[in-house]
């Protein structure tokens, strides 16, 4: 059993989907997707990688706005899933917004509309 195949138990979620994220690139090693038959250093923030991967899909995120997420948040320095929390708020379907709430004061607002327009400042009395 591989490294990605142990997590993938792990996490709960069948193995094929974790290699369709790593070919995907939703998941990757020092900045290179995944390849699923290749062996690769797995750590525990893959593995935390691929348990907010489930979760978010669990919320009936596609594919794609996971993927787009990931590019903002590398483009703004960020190691997208590994860290960090994240919020979907809103309805259904595109009315969703994706949020990754750095600390306890700042978020990003990762939803289509408002993507690579910076932090939302959180004041805490």
């Amino acid at each position: 059993m591989t490294e990605m195949q142990k997590a993938a138990a792990a996490v709960g979620i069948p193995y094929r989907t974790v290699a369709r994220w790593a070919r995907q690139g939703l998941i990757q090693v020092d900045g290179h997707p995944m390849r699923p038959r290749t062996p690769v250093p797995w750590t525990e923030k893959h593995t935390s990688e691929l348990r907010t991967l489930a979760t978010l899909k669990a919320a009936r995120l596609s594919t794609q706005a996971l993927r787009e997420a990931a590019d903002t948040l590398k483009r703004m320095g960020h190691n997208p899933f590994s860290t960090g929390r994240f919020a979907v708020i809103g309805g259904q379907g595109k009315n969703r917004r994706l949020v990754k709430v750095c600390n306890e004061h700042e978020a990003i607002d990762l939803s289509r509309k408002h993507r690579g327009q910076g932090y939302l400042f959180i004041p805490v009395d």
